[in-house]
């Protein structure tokens, strides 16, 4: 009925130890097997090759990994043309009519770089 003595005798051991059994009371015969004063590492060397024989017995074939595709978004930069800076005039002298030109001349920088920045703005949305 059983087919590793050993281990059984090991299992009483540990089972006796955890109770707080002396080891030079190991000596009691435990389901009909007599427990010998074993050192506890010769009882050890012995059924540790017996733990492995359990995972020997099915043979299971590796699974291959699935394939799996990963979008990667890569930030692009935008032309050159709109990024240049926009031009600034500022008035010469403090008269009235060069303040008046200067003021002309950054409304329709103003507006090319709104443009630009309009531009720029639906290259993100696409």
């Amino acid at each position: 009925m059983l087919r590793h003595p050993a281990a059984l005798i090991l299992l009483a051991r540990l089972w006796l130890a955890a109770r707080g059994v002396r080891p030079d009371c190991w000596f009691r015969v435990v389901n009909g097997w007599e427990i010998r004063r074993w050192p506890m590492s010769l009882a050890l060397v012995a059924v540790i090759p017996l733990c492995g024989f359990g995972g020997c017995s099915r043979v299971e074939k590796p699974s291959l990994p699935k394939v799996v595709y990963v979008t990667v978004e890569k930030p692009i930069a935008p032309p050159a043309a709109l990024t240049q800076q926009c031009p600034i005039t500022r008035a010469q002298n403090r008269t009235v009519e060069q303040v008046v030109s200067a003021y002309n001349a950054n409304i329709l920088s103003l507006q090319q770089c709104n443009k630009q920045l309009g531009e720029i703005r639906q290259l993100g949305s696409k």
